[in-house]
Parts: structure tokens; C-alpha cells; sequence
């Protein structure tokens, strides 16, 4: 594929590269368990981060270096101070979504993260997931975008050290 064709942004075409939404009603979103929703949005999240990757020049690199540069994006303490920043531009809906997720309590314990970072993080999945499950794609892309962007220009200090993800 040449450079100029892997540089087609979709989305400005008015189309979304993410796999079709399941388009899941209020009702239904709100049946599902937090942990279902928060399982979703690591997986549209971590498709975000690595597309952003590739998109940002890690392209002829071996795997294992496009992973050691994930980890400042999908570690829990990366995810929880980003939550941090985002939460006075959400929504009435998102932050209460956000709330019923952070109070959630997991099944698993985290194993390289803070416990409370961790249901941060798991309630920033979930909203994630929650928005991809309501085929809401703008609105995700827009909160991708600044995580992504509050990511990239934070100070070292939003960066945890490798084996903290999520």
C-alpha cells in the first residue's frame, strides 16, 4: 500500500473505520453489566491506540516495540488521570455512566495497578463501550481524540512504566 493511501483518513469522508456498532438501545445498554461494557471499550480503546500508531510514523517497526510504545496510552494510571481531565466536558448521561462504573466492583484485582486507578480506568472503558454499543461514533471519536491528545502532550509524569496496563 502506498503512503499516500495508508494516510485516507474514512472518517473525513464521513465514514467510520470501527466495525459496524451493535446500535444497542438506552434500555439495553443499561442491562448490560458494567464489566461488559468496560470489556468493549478496551478493546475499541486499544484499537484507537493502535491505529493512532500507526498513524503517527510506527510503521516498519517489529511488534514488540509497537507494544512498548502502547503502554503509556493503556496503563491504568494513564487511563484514570486522563478520566480526571476529561470528566468536567462530559455529559450528564457519561458521567453518571462513569459513576456506576467507578463503583463498580471488579471480580479481578489488579495486578500492576492502584485499585482505585483501576476502576477509573475500567470506568473510562466502560463509557467507551458504551458509546461504541450505542453507535455513537462521533462522540467516541471525539473523546478518542483528546484522549489521545491530553496523552501525547502530558508530561512524563501521565506516563507509567511498561507492565502497568489495563
Amino acid at each position: 500500500m502506498s503512503r499516500e493511501a495508508s494516510n485516507s483518513k474514512p472518517e473525513s469522508r464521513g465514514e467510520t473505520w470501527l466495525p459496524e456498532a451493535p446500535g444497542l438501545s438506552h434500555a439495553e445498554i443499561l442491562e448490560l453489566p458494567i464489566s461488559t461494557l468496560a470489556y468493549l471499550g478496551d478493546a475499541v480503546y486499544e484499537l484507537y491506540v493502535r491505529r493512532h500508531l500507526l498513524l503517527s510514523g510506527h510503521v516498519n517497526v517489529p511488534s514488540h516495540h509497537l507494544y512498548l510504545a502502547s503502554l503509556s496510552y493503556v496503563s491504568a494510571e494513564a487511563q484514570a488521570k486522563v478520566l480526571r481531565l476529561l470528566e468536567p466536558s462530559l455529559t450528564t448521561a457519561e458521567a453518571e455512566l462513569c459513576r456506576r462504573a467507578r463503583n463498580h466492583v471488579p471480580l479481578s484485582r489488579p495486578r500492576h495497578a492502584d485499585p482505585m486507578e483501576y476502576r477509573l480506568a475500567t470506568a473510562l472503558e466502560a463509557l467507551l463501550g458504551e458509546l461504541y454499543c450505542a453507535g455513537q461514533t462521533a462522540r467516541l471519536d471525539e473523546l478518542m481524540k483528546q484522549i489521545l491528545g491530553l496523552i501525547e502532550s502530558a508530561p512524563k509524569a501521565l506516563h507509567s512504566a511498561p507492565g502497568g496496563e489495563t
